[in-house]
C-alpha cells in the first residue's frame, strides 16, 4: 500500500472551493512525484 498527500493551510481570504483546489493540486503533485509523498 502506498499513500500520497496534498496538504495546505486554510486561507480565509479564499473561497472554500479555491482552498480545496489548492489542496487538490498539491495531491496531484505528490502523486506525480512518486510513492509515499507529502507535498505542503
Amino acid at each position: 500500500m502506498t499513500m500520497s498527500f496534498g496538504c495546505t493551510e486554510i486561507d480565509f481570504s479564499l473561497s472554500a472551493e479555491d482552498n480545496i483546489k489548492a489542496a487538490d493540486e498539491k495531491l496531484y503533485k505528490a502523486k506525480q512525484s512518486g510513492r509515499n509523498c507529502v507535498i505542503k
